[in-house]
Parts: structure tokens; sequence; C-alpha cells
């Protein structure tokens, strides 16, 4: 079966893009259609001596958790790159790690954003990663964990992401005048991808709640409408589904903290702060080169107020178009 995670971050900023990402990994159990969730295997327990949830970690062992909490830890924005790199690395299309750089990471996740669209990216196109953790981290936690890979029958077979700047964030809820329906549309899009590949194998997916929504069953039929559709579970914490189609089958889950629940979902949740990480620092780095007195930003609302009423003169003075900087909503 496959497990697989699809999870967001940078959905509430300000600055700065949205990065919509999902992770699968390929073991060898076959799918439970009456307990999807329940009956199927831990990664975190499967991978365990290369693998933490809490950390850091002093033995070498990847962290691999929400990333909210990954990043408030020591060395927070070290460890979340180390286990972006090192899964990089040993995924089923193996990156080489020597001399990569952003816009090449950007192709192997599958995200078409071209970073010269926006000044404030493109100056940081072709910085070697990586940029936060020591040169040799990723592939000594990368060997590690490849091993253990190989001994359990584990691997990651899928590992994608949807990175959203702010000129395209804002022509897509434009055109449904809807902030939400743009998170669900690109989570979609990861979920049809999966499904496609991966339904004939029995796959699981775990997803973070949808904006506070309880119900999914009418979205997952206009999405699916090749698939029958039955209602697993529904509640105020987890909304379970079984599809069944015709190459397969998929079970679907929005649980409340996926994060918590599914290594592939926090992975996922790793792979989007990342991205967004990256793209806010080579952000910061821009702008300070043209203000240094202006103290760098994080995007979220209050500190992007902040952060524009300072910067306004220079943004004017550069003929920056406000579109393609500041997210409408």
């Amino acid at each position: 079966m496959i497990i697989a995670g699809i999870d967001e971050a940078g959905y509430g900023p300000l600055l700065g893009p949205l990065v919509v990402s999902a992770s699968a990994f390929g073991v060898d159990e076959p799918l439970s259609t009456a307990e999807p969730l329940a009956s199927a295997p831990c990664l975190w327990r499967r991978l365990k001596p290369a693998v933490v949830a809490k950390g850091p970690s002093r033995d070498g062992r990847l962290v691999i958790a929400d990333s909210k909490l990954v990043t408030h830890m020591a060395g927070g924005l070290a460890l979340l790159e180390q286990a972006v790199l090192s899964m990089l690395r040993v995924s089923g299309e193996a990156v080489s790690l020597d001399g990569l750089q952003p816009q090449a990471l950007l192709t192997r996740l599958g995200s078409p954003v071209t970073l010269h669209e926006h000044l404030w990216y493109a100056h940081d196109a072709a910085a070697a990663l990586p940029r936060f953790c020591s040169t040799e981290a990723p592939t000594l936690a990368g060997n590690l964990l490849q091993s253990v890979m190989r001994a359990t029958q584990t691997q990651l077979v899928f590992l994608a992401s949807r990175v959203v700047a702010e000129g395209e964030y804002n022509r897509m809820v434009q055109a449904t005048n809807n902030k939400a329906s743009v998170l669900v549309s690109l989570t979609l899009g990861h979920l049809d991808a999966l499904v496609r590949r991966f339904a004939g194998q029995g796959l699981l997916v775990v997803i973070d709640k949808q904006g506070g929504r309880g119900h999914y069953l009418n979205l997952l039929m206009a999405a699916f409408p090749q698939a029958q559709v039955r209602v697993l579970e529904e509640s105020a914490a987890c909304s379970g589904y079984l599809l069944t189609l015709p190459t397969g089958r998929a079970a679907v889950y929005f649980q409340e903290k996926s994060e918590k629940h599914c290594l592939a979902t926090a992975l996922a949740s790793m792979v989007c702060k990342y991205l967004r990480e990256l793209f806010m620092h080579a952000f910061n780095r821009w702008w300070q080169a043209h203000r240094p007195e202006v103290k760098p930003t994080a995007g979220y609302y209050q500190d992007a107020m902040r952060w524009l009423g300072e910067m306004q003169p220079t943004i004017a003075s550069l003929g920056i178009d406000r579109s393609m900087l500041v997210r409408c909503r």
C-alpha cells in the first residue's frame, strides 16, 4: 500500500508564497478497506532507527514532525532543511545534492514557479543549497535513512510541491473570489496525482482539515466523478472516505492536526515550510540590500503591515507593482 500526506504552509500571511506539498511512502502491507487509517502501519515506528518525531536527536536521526514544532526547536531551520534534503536524496527519483540550486529543487518537486518573475527571489536562484544546515548533514542522515528504508522495505515514492508566489496567488483568488477555494484546488491537485498514480496499489491519504470543514463527500464526488465514495467516518476531529475507482481504491482522511498522526503528512508539512523559508530568506535579503535598517519580516499580517509601512518609499521608488508583492487576502 501507499501511505501519503498533503499539507500547506503560508495560507495566512500577507507576504511570500503559499506552498502545498505531498509525500507518499510505499510499504509491503495491504490497504484495509474496513479501517484504513487505524490499521495502517506507523511510519515513525517503522523508520525509528533513522527518524524521530521529537527532537533534536543526538544520534543522527532525522526529526520528522509538524513543521511548526520543528522550527521552534533549537536549530529548527537546520533540522528542517536536513530532513527535506535527506528525503530528496533517498526518493525514488534521487536528487544529487552537489550544487543543488533553488530553481532545480523546485523543478524536481514539480512546481512551475520561475524565480525571475519576482525580483526579490530571482537573485537567489543560483545560490547553492543547503542554506541552514551543514553541507554534509543531509548526506550523512540520508545514508542512515536509506539503510533503514531498505531493511524495512519502505520507499519514498512521491514528493511534490506547488509553490504559488504572490502574483499568481492574487490572480487565483481574484478568479474565484474565494481564498479557501485556492487552497482546496491546490490540495485536490495533489490528491488527483496520488490517486491516478497509486490507487492500484491501495492508497491511504491523510490531509489536514480544510478551513474547519467537517464534510467532504460532495467535494470528493465532484473531484472524482468516476469513483464510488463511501463515508467511513465524519466527526469534528476526522472525516474519512473510501474511493473505489476502476483502477483501485483510495482511502482519504481529513484529520485535525494530521501532522501528529501521519509521518507522510508531517514530511509534507516540513517541505512546505522549508520552501517558504527559502523564499522568505531570499525576500528579506533582497529588500534589506535596499533598506538595511528595515527589520526582516515573516510575512504575517501584523508584521507585514509594519514592514510595508516602513518599506513603502522604496517600493514606490523602484516602481514595484503591489499586486506582485502583496497578497490580496
